[in-house]
């Protein structure tokens, strides 16, 4: 009798085609892994691609490709990834924003490269190990709301649209984390540690932006002295700050080493202004939707407008806790994310 097949293998399995050729996304981590996994188990033809975005080692990537009985390319994006994502990055955190690392590097990186990759292979789609999902939405494709709590579909809101119908996603498929774990589990695949900096930050330097701890400096609210911090790069925009009262770090001046301190009162903001948004060109200009900024996991009622020139408005229907200027909105109809933008007020 033929075994019955995991619930979760069978939800995998079906976003993919048996017999298409797809290029894997393989940072040797284990999402990417199980990712790739998949695709080869549900019959497309898998090329893993490793992109070298800094000096660094790609042996897991390796060691993945070689587990799955997968070929594996490495595709050398140093240069590139040197002025697309660190030298903004860092100096966005130099002039005092808040980003994301991971949309920041996904959006001007990671996604771009491997599209650029599928067409020099010839490849039909993209595999990557987002929690995420990717479904049909009028004539295309669009990026909805994964089905666990561990959702990381804000992370391409600044995705280029053009590149959406190319990417599949099947990690989004999983009910919960705890079901992709049973399943590494199972496979003999092993969870990783939750990385305290962006992975690009995460035991390296770089001659642009030695990453140490920053310039020290005061914390200051109001023209008053209220305390010290040990160093700029300690610090993060929106966070109670380390002084007698309810105060909150509303700006880093990364130069000077002063940090600008308000209460939590002063941050509620309604109305937000975006700059560098990205939305299909049929979306309606001006349309209900909820919005998710940063790191936060609850999403809030707005009413979007979007203007010609890469700017949009939102008028959040209940005040929003301590948006940050360089945060990323993520904004979405429903379950769909329609687009997002960065906060510039």
């Amino acid at each position: 009798m033929k075994a019955r097949q995991d619930p979760l293998e069978t939800r995998l399995f079906s976003c993919f085609t048996p017999g298409s050729k797809v290029i894997a996304g393989l940072d040797g981590g284990l999402f990417s892994t199980l990712a790739a996994w998949a695709a080869n188990q549900a019959g497309a033809v898998v090329e893993g691609v490793a992109l070298r975005l800094y000096e660094e080692e790609l042996t897991s990537a390796q060691k993945a490709a070689d587990r799955l009985g997968i070929n594996l390319t490495v595709a050398d994006y140093r240069a590139f990834f040197g002025e697309d994502v660190l030298s903004s990055y860092f100096s966005a955190l130099k002039d005092g924003l808040a980003l994301s690392s991971c949309a920041f590097c996904a959006n001007r990186g990671r996604i771009a490269y491997l599209f650029n990759e599928l067409m020099k292979l010839g490849g039909e789609k993209i595999v990557v190990g987002d929690i995420a999902r990717i479904a049909r939405w009028k004539d295309s494709y669009a990026v909805y709301r994964a089905k666990s709590g561990a959702d990381a579909s804000r992370n391409l809101a600044l995705a280029n649209p053009l590149t959406i119908p190319y990417l599949i996603m099947p990690l989004g498929e999983a009910e919960s984390i705890d079901e992709l774990s049973t399943l590494a589990k199972k496979l003999g695949f092993e969870m990783e540690p939750e990385r305290e900096k962006p992975c690009f930050l995460n035991g390296k330097t770089y001659p642009i932006f030695p990453f140490e701890s920053g310039v020290k400096g005061e914390l200051i609210y109001r023209g008053e002295v209220l305390g010290v911090h040990s160093g700029v790069y300690t610090l993060q925009l929106g966070a109670r700050a380390a002084v007698d009262g309810d105060y909150y770090i509303s700006h880093i001046d990364a130069l000077t080493g002063v940090v600008q301190l308000s209460k939590k009162e002063e941050l509620y903001k309604r109305a937000l202004r975006l700059i560098n948004t990205t939305f299909r060109k049929d979306e309606p200009p001006i349309s209900k939707v909820s919005i998710l900024v940063g790191k936060r996991y609850k999403k809030t009622p707005a009413l979007l407008e979007i203007f010609f020139g890469g700017k949009a408005a939102l008028m959040c229907k209940s005040p929003l806790f301590s948006p940050m200027r360089g945060e990323i909105a993520a904004i979405y109809s429903g379950e769909r994310l329609i687009g997002g933008g960065v906060i510039d007020g």
